[in-house]
Parts: C-alpha cells; structure tokens; sequence
C-alpha cells in the first residue's frame, strides 16, 4: 500500500511538471504580468524541505502535498498580492534565532548570526518574484558582464579561472598582474534602501515589482526566541535572509 501510494504520487508530480512545461514562460512575457502555474511549481521545487517555517507553522512539505486546484487557489492570493504590490502584514512578521558563531565568546553579542524565520508562503512568492527580477535584468542585459555572484550558470570559479589566465599570459610576456580582493563586512545591514529603489528606477523598474521590493524591505515585527522563550522587538528594517 506505502509502494503504491508512492508510485500515485511520483506519477503525479511528473504529470504536472509536464502540464507546467507546456505552459512555460514566453520570451515575450512582461515582467509585470500576473504569475503562472508553471512559476509556481518551480519556486516550491527548489524549496528546501527541512527548512524551518514561521510564526504560521506552515511548512514547504504542507505546500508541495497540495492538490493542483489547492494551487490554482494559492496562485490568485499571490497574483492579487502581486498586483497590489504589497505583503500581507502577517507573512512579514519574523522569529529571530541567534546562532553563536564558531570559535566566538557567548558572552558578546557580536558573537551571534542572526537567522530570521519568516512565512513560507512570503518565501514561495518572494522566490517567484526574485525569478522574474533576475529574468529580466539578463534579458535586458542589464548586469555588468564581469559579475558572477548571484546569477545561474555563473560562480566564483569563473572569476578564478579568468585571474589565473591572466596570470599566465603576465608570466609569459614577463608583466605583473595585480589583485585587490575586499570583503565586505555586514553587507546585507548595509543596503541603503531608499537607494536601492532609486537604483531600480534609473534602470527602468517600476509599478508592481517597485513596489512589491519597497513594501518587502519596510519595517518588520521582529520576536526573538532563545531557547523556548520568546521576547518581542520593535519593527526593523533590514535586507533579510534566512534560512530557505
């Protein structure tokens, strides 16, 4: 009976992928227009399972099991939410779990990695969103040619590959090549907001997805939780990452 179940449900998922193949993306496609099914399939494919879910409870394997009427369903809410540009106030709410770094004196607060759980459900439309966001700033070229980070089929083997030609080519025309290599220390704490959204502007974004991004980078309720207790915060805003 498990076998068989298993075997129904297998069947399923590769009956729907097909289904979502079918109806995939065109190159024509707007960034602004409403989801699709097959966008939505996606984001929860590369959903991690084991990731721990929000204040809602609401895990990615409850999401995944859904029927595909049960999708549809998810998929309006998300594309009215889409429209309008802005999250449920819920979904942006935040349990912060502080996790001591390696090596690092528990007594310090700087000792600490903060990891924010938030809704899955905020999680499956922001991945959605940050897919059409990426589709768009590739199609339109509108990424420097020598980035690597953040973007598919790209990694920072790309940039060590193109440093160790030019090192070659240096050696054998005896020249020098030079590397200035900086790390930035709490990069995601120190995005400017208001320039962000300026930076999207001067690019050509706006309507939904500008106002979809400001509305996800305003102030957040925050509760942080030691152990099994649980302490309210004031609101912060801050480019958020958590655990997927």
């Amino acid at each position: 009976m498990q076998r068989t179940r298993e075997d129904l449900s297998a069947h399923r998922t590769e009956f729907e992928r097909e289904q979502d193949l079918e109806t995939a993306q065109q190159p024509g496609q707007t960034l602004y227009a409403a989801f699709e099914i097959h966008e939505l399939s996606e984001a929860l494919r590369k959903c991690n399972n084991k990731s721990s879910p929000g204040d809602d409870r609401i895990s990615y394997v409850l999401l995944k099991q859904m029927p595909r009427n049960c999708q549809t369903v998810r998929l309006k809410l998300f594309n009215e939410i889409w429209r309008q540009g802005a999250l449920h106030a819920h979904w942006k709410s935040a349990i912060i779990i502080p996790l001591l770094k390696a090596d690092r004196s528990a007594s310090d607060v700087a000792s600490y990695r903060p990891i924010a759980l938030t809704s899955t459900l905020c999680k499956v439309i922001e991945r959605m969103a940050a897919n059409r966001l990426r589709w768009w700033l590739e199609s339109n070229q509108r990424l420097n040619k020598f980035q690597s980070g953040f973007r598919q089929r790209r990694s920072t083997i790309d940039q060590i590959m193109g440093l160790a030609d030019d090192a070659h080519k240096a050696v054998n025309n005896k020249q020098f090549v030079l590397a200035v290599m900086l790390d930035l220390e709490k990069a995601f704490d120190l995005v400017r907001h208001r320039g962000l959204i300026y930076k999207m502007r001067r690019i050509g974004l706006n309507g939904n997805i500008l106002n979809f991004v400001a509305d996800f980078l305003s102030a957040l309720p925050c509760q942080i939780r030691i152990r099994c207790n649980m302490e309210h915060l004031r609101a912060v805003s801050s480019v958020r990452y958590s655990s997927r």
